[in-house]
């Protein structure tokens, strides 16, 4: 095909498509940046929606903890009463318990003539008046007393065999004074 337009004319057509070219462009740049624009809109306005939401739930929150603050109140003090009552428990002296336990320490063929307690007692030595059927039953008692938790410092103070007569029991002839130091910790 032979292509007989003048120069001019033909460089003015191929302008006129070019110039046709960047209107489409700028057309679809437009568009690109209308549909971002609608995009940021909408992100922003579901943004602002969540914010909202978020801070109406942090007002009921704020609202429902000052109503429990009375309820927190009430419960640390409840539990520092608790402390103290602990406290006084644990200071607490159960002489039956103490005695219970002397009682499973006995061996057999020795009784206990006399046991005082009292707050005193605990962490100072104590005499025991302890009756025995032989001496060997004394050694055996000082023995389970010594192995034990509950006292410390255990010895005897004396010994005597006698007949019995003179505590009024035959059957336990030996007397004997045990010095003892009763732990708290033990009882």
């Amino acid at each position: 095909m032979i292509n007989l337009l003048p120069p001019a004319t033909r460089q003015q057509f191929i302008a006129g498509r070019v110039n046709a070219l960047l209107i489409r462009y700028i057309w679809i740049v437009l568009a690109l940046f209308a549909l971002l624009a609608l995009l940021s809109g909408l992100t922003a306005f579901m943004l602002e929606n969540v914010k909202q939401s978020i801070q109406n739930e942090i007002s009921s929150n704020n609202t429902n903890a000052a109503s429990l603050q009375e309820v927190q109140v009430r419960a640390d003090t409840f539990r520092t009463n608790l402390e103290v009552a602990k406290s006084i428990l644990d200071q607490q002296t159960h002489y039956s318990e103490t005695i219970l336990k002397i009682s499973s320490l006995m061996t057999p063929g020795t009784a206990i003539s006399s046991l005082s307690l009292d707050q005193t007692t605990y962490g100072t030595p104590v005499t025991l008046q302890i009756s025995a059927k032989s001496e060997q039953a004394a050694v055996m008692l000082k023995q389970s007393f010594q192995e034990s938790t509950l006292f410390s410092d255990v010895h005897f103070q004396s010994i005597s065999i006698g007949s019995g007569t003179e505590t009024g029991n035959a059957d336990y002839p030996v007397n004997a004074q045990l010095i003892v130091t009763i732990n708290k910790a033990g009882a």
